[in-house]
């Protein structure tokens, strides 16, 4: 069973980032998902597989990768809500 690992966009190994972006040429607005956390807080986010780990990526603001260079559409068509619940993930900050 792969190992499953909640992380922000930014603090993620630089292979991770380098995989996300070979696999979003164009960035991954689509791929994101609006979740909540434990504590009821909103959040965009994915997830994605990378060797022997199934990140949760969370996207904030601040975050390098979120538009691919020829995105110019400011829309958010993305409002799916999914609740992340309990489940066994852990929050890596690091």
């Amino acid at each position: 069973m792969k190992r499953r690992v909640i992380k922000e966009y930014n603090n993620l190994p630089v292979e991770v980032k380098q995989a996300i972006s070979v696999d979003f040429p164009e960035g991954i607005e689509d791929a994101l998902t609006s979740m909540i956390d434990i504590k009821g807080k909103y959040f965009q986010g994915m997830t994605f597989e990378f060797e022997d780990v199934i990140y949760l990526v969370k996207y904030t603001d601040d975050s390098k990768f979120l538009y691919g260079e020829d995105d110019d559409d400011d829309e958010d068509d993305n409002d799916d809500t999914e609740d992340v619940g309990e489940e066994a993930w852990i929050e890596e900050d690091y």
